[in-house]
Formats: structure tokens, C-alpha cells, sequence
């Protein structure tokens, strides 16, 4: 029983056959080629036409065994006769892969070859088109997202911390704060920039308070303690101050002068009898 190797494909049976099938069938016209000449060339003296087919028969036996030979002689010795300049392949198949190696190299993969081709081909370009459509750039975020996920699920817990401690302490390590520090306060003092921003700040504050300002009375007015008597403060203080310690009991309404403050609540003087 003849047991296949392991590098064998499903279907070499098949193809073993067929291949058999047409040698079969070459070397059974080609015996017929041989046939028809020697009978021609028998008869020919009687029948001159006959020379017409004795030299296509003629014609058709070089080629059938020209052909034999040169693709015997490619990988064998015809008939297992040494013959010159035959079985070339298992004789020089160490300089045939050099050639072919060296040829591959030189016409495909040097380095002008390929840069001409990435230019031409355009791959950062394409790859930008491809991602600029919104679709593909949620499906490559998903897929990212996914594997990142399964990955830190995948690492114990102490090894990710680890891991992440290592990373974020290498990083900041490496990072020097100092002269990029230097660099933006050199950067935000020259020409008087930091008064500029300084006034944004101020006026992006102040525009935070007057937005939420009954947001700021709500909170003060549930975090101050019941013995705080927020108008007197209110009489001291002006501006957004004023408004929160205001806000506390309903004491003033916004914009009312200070002298009303002079006058405590009711509950007030209830408690000082």
C-alpha cells in the first residue's frame, strides 16, 4: 500500500492520472507519425503523392522527439544516457536561483523600482480618501476599539498596572517639562501677551458667574450654615460677591442699593427677643 506524502494535495491522484493519460496519448502519435513515414517511404516509388505525406510524417517525428528531448533533457538524462548539457536543472539548479534571485532583485524589488511604483500607485493618498469616509473610519475605530478592549480584559490585573506604571513613568521621565515650560512663558510674556490673557481670564470668569448665577445662589444658599447672616456681608461686599451672599435668604433682589441691607429680616429680630 502506498501511503502519500505529507506535502501531497487532495486532488495529485487525479492529476497523476491525467498526466499519465497524456503521455499515453503523445507517445501513441508519435509511434503513429513513425508508422506513416516508414510506410510512405515503402511506397512512395509507386505513388509520388506519397511524398507529400511522408514528409509531413517526417516533419511531425523531429518535432515530437525535439520536444521530448528538450524538456527530458531539462530535468533528466534522456534514455539515462549521460549526455552532455543535459539534466540541467538538478545539476545547476544552485546557479539557476542565484540568476533568477538576482534578476527578481535588480528589475523588481530595488529600491528606485519600488519607489517609482509607491509613487505611482499612491498609497498615503489612497489610504486617506479611504479613511476621510466616515464609515470607514467608525468600522476601523470599532475594530481598534474591540482589540484594545479584549487585550487589556486578556492581562491580570497586576501585570496591566504594571505594565501601565511603567509606560507612564518611562514617558514622563523621558519628557523634559522644564524647557517646554520656559519656552511658553518666554512665549506668553513677550510683548505683554500675559496682560492680554489675563483680562480674557477675567472676563471669561465673570462671564461663568453672570451665566450661572442662580445656579451659584442654589449652591450657597444650601451649603451656608443657619447662623451665617449673609446681609451683612451682602452690605460689605458689591459685585458678584454681592449677588451670591445676596441670593443666600432672598434677603436683597439683585440691583438693590445697600442701604437696604441695614434693616435685618424679620426672623432676625424675632430670635435676638
Amino acid at each position: 500500500m502506498t501511503v502519500a506524502p505529507s506535502w501531497s494535495r487532495p486532488d495529485d491522484a487525479v492529476r497523476q492520472a491525467q498526466l499519465d493519460a497524456m503521455k499515453r496519448r503523445a507517445t501513441g502519435l508519435l509511434a503513429l507519425a513513425a508508422a506513416v513515414f516508414a510506410g510512405a517511404s515503402v511506397f512512395e516509388a509507386q505513388y509520388p503523392w506519397l511524398g507529400y505525406v511522408r514528409a509531413t510524417a517526417e516533419a511531425s517525428l523531429v518535432g515530437g522527439l525535439a520536444d521530448w528531448f528538450a524538456v527530458t533533457a531539462l530535468f533528466r538524462h534522456p534514455l539515462g544516457l549521460p549526455i552532455p548539457h543535459t539534466a540541467i536543472v538538478a545539476t545547476r539548479k544552485e546557479r539557476i536561483g542565484r540568476i533568477l534571485g538576482n534578476f527578481v532583485q535588480n528589475h523588481f524589488l530595488s529600491r528606485d523600482v519600488i519607489a517609482a511604483n509607491l509613487r505611482a500607485v499612491r498609497p498615503a493618498e489612497r489610504a486617506a480618501r479611504w479613511l476621510a469616509d466616515p464609515e470607514n473610519s467608525r468600522r476601523i475605530a470599532r475594530q481598534i476599539a474591540a482589540g484594545l478592549a479584549k487585550t487589556i480584559e486578556a492581562l491580570p490585573d497586576e501585570e496591566a498596572r504594571a505594565l501601565v506604571h511603567e509606560v507612564v513613568s518611562a514617558r514622563l521621565r523621558a519628557t523634559r517639562v522644564a524647557p517646554a515650560l520656559g519656552k511658553t512663558l518666554a512665549l506668553v510674556l513677550a510683548d505683554e501677551r500675559h496682560q492680554a490673557l489675563l483680562n480674557e481670564a477675567v472676563r471669561l470668569a465673570a462671564e461663568a458667574v453672570r451665566d450661572n448665577r442662580d445656579v451659584i445662589r442654589d449652591k450657597v444658599r444650601a451649603e451656608s450654615p443657619w447662623w451665617v447672616q449673609p446681609w451683612r456681608a451682602c452690605c460689605a461686599t458689591s459685585g458678584p460677591i454681592r449677588i451670591i451672599l445676596c441670593g443666600r435668604l432672598s434677603i436683597l433682589p439683585c440691583g438693590t442699593s445697600s442701604t437696604a441691607c441695614s434693616t435685618p429680616p424679620t426672623s432676625s429680630r424675632r430670635r435676638r427677643r
